[in-house]
């Protein structure tokens, strides 16, 4: 059989609330994607959602109106919480430590330059 291809479809959660609301267009968007990458079949297979935010980021954004899919309501969906801190501040210590590269003239240096960054802690204590 041909390998499967990983993809990203969407990058953004629902906005269930504390209530719970139903986007029925995005349930039926990734039942879709479930479809397609089997279009020899008319079997749906696994979704699979993967949300960067540790659970409790997500259920303390219910009160705010954010929230992540329902296994109740995202058939054939997999949730898997990646529990990255803050990827904002994730996202600008790896730009820093890429401009750390950058700047270096040459090879020589750099394990010493990344060890001695407490900006890259973020980077190195999570996996990607």
């Amino acid at each position: 059989g041909v390998p499967a291809t990983p993809a990203i479809y969407r990058c953004s959660q629902p906005r269930p609330g504390l209530y719970w609301a139903r986007s029925k267009a995005d349930e039926k968007y990734l039942q879709i994607i479930g479809r397609s990458v089997n279009s020899k079949s008319s079997e749906t297979k696994t979704v699979y959602i993967l949300d960067c935010r540790p659970k409790a980021n997500a259920i303390a954004n219910l009160a705010r109106g954010g929230g992540w899919e329902s296994k109740s309501y995202y058939k054939n969906c997999s949730i898997d919480f990646l529990n990255i801190e803050n990827i904002h501040v994730v996202r600008d210590s790896f730009k820093e430590l890429k401009s750390l590269f950058d700047n270096l003239p040459s090879e020589k240096g750099r394990p010493a330059v990344i060890q001695g960054s407490t900006e890259s802690s973020n980077v190195a204590t999570n996996r990607y």
